[in-house]
């Protein structure tokens, strides 16, 4: 049986359990709420990560090509990105899916050199989601250096209409 038929075979509760291991990186609280089903209106972070790890098992099974995932992936990443400014805890969500991989798997008498492929497969995932990850990163400091700009510009206008009032002899407030 070949990678994309083991996966496959399993893609349900490979999906479910990668859902929850996810779900554990983020507070008590946080966590039920992530794993309701419901609108994505609502519980849009829930959502994202839903999409994302059937996507990826998906192409994990053969399913779906690298680029299938775009959409999908770069969704997740931004929201990652917003919620946790680094790339190591930001998408250390594809790193527990491999080791989500080799203990499922594993124990299931998957040879190493189908894990290995595996492997390799969600390397090419992590690599994608890192860029994703990095331009929704870059986004955010942009929005941060424009406010900052608008802020000191609004400031300087204000020190410029206090110093023409001051020269004209009117109050200085």
């Amino acid at each position: 049986m070949g990678s994309g038929n083991l996966v496959a075979a399993r893609a349900g509760e490979l999906v479910e359990a990668w859902l929850g291991r996810m779900r554990e990186q983020f507070p008590p609280p946080s966590r039920g709420f992530l794993g309701r089903e419901g609108d994505p209106f609502e519980n849009p972070v829930g959502a994202a990560m839903r999409e994302a790890a059937t996507a990826v098992i998906g192409y994990l099974a053969g399913r779906r090509d690298l680029d299938s995932l775009a959409s999908p992936l770069d969704r997740l990443c931004r929201i990652r990105a917003v919620q946790e400014p680094r790339a190591e805890r930001s998408l250390s969500f594809l790193l527990d899916l491999k080791e989500l991989l080799a203990s499922e798997l594993g124990t299931a008498g998957a040879p190493p050199g189908i894990l290995r492929e595996l492997e390799v497969r969600v390397d090419r995932v992590l690599l994608r989601a890192f860029s994703y990850w990095a331009e929704a990163r870059e986004r955010i400091y942009r929005v941060r250096v424009q406010a900052e700009r608008r802020r000191t510009a609004s400031l300087l206008r204000m020190v410029e209409r206090t110093r023409s009032r001051e020269t004209e002899g009117g109050p200085a407030a």
